[in-house]
């Protein structure tokens, strides 16, 4: 078979069967990486999810916010990268924890932490919930709108919200 430098190779001398072979064996690869390691793995999408994704339910506390995730950890390699950063998790019921939490998930601000260090680890809370600028603007018309009459369930559907969401967003607003 093929030899380590092989695979890694660029060498365009090499037939259409070899590459082919070549990118099967770095997607099992990848792929046993990410069974192996589901927990690790699922852990830095969440991050990524949740710093990337306006649509994320804490987005307004990570994104929202301008933290991001390290650019290397994310795309092709991304998890290997992260990975050999932070390591296998000793406990499983270790989670990822951002040691400043006023910056990103990087190099040199992350490890595995039990949920008691991540509560310590809280940013102070303020008096009701916090929200980007859009949110606040979005949360203002909600406002507006059930002053003027408009039922819960009727906003609730135009802003594609739960119930419950639109009750605490006016709940916070008084």
């Amino acid at each position: 078979m093929f030899s380590e430098a092989a695979i890694h190779a660029q060498d365009s001398g090499l037939s259409f069967d070899q590459r082919a072979w070549i990118f099967i064996v770095k997607i099992n690869t990848c792929m046993k990486n990410r069974e192996k390691y589901k927990s690790e793995y699922q852990a830095i999408v969440n991050a990524r999810s949740r710093c990337a994704n306006p649509l994320a339910i804490d987005y307004h506390n990570y994104g929202g916010r301008g933290i991001t995730v390290d650019p290397s950890w994310c795309g092709k390699g991304g998890f290997d990268r992260f990975f050999a950063h932070i390591g296998a998790k000793p406990d499983p019921d270790l989670t990822l924890d951002r040691i400043d939490n006023d910056k990103g998930y990087v190099p040199g601000n992350v490890r595995w932490a039990t949920r008691q260090v991540q509560f310590r680890n809280r940013r102070p809370k303020t008096r009701g919930l916090e929200y980007t600028r859009q949110q606040q603007e979005r949360n203002a018309k909600i406002v507006a709108l059930h002053d003027e009459g408009v039922k819960v369930q009727v906003i609730a559907r135009i802003y594609d919200l739960s119930s419950i969401w639109i009750y605490r967003i006016i709940r916070a607003a008084k």
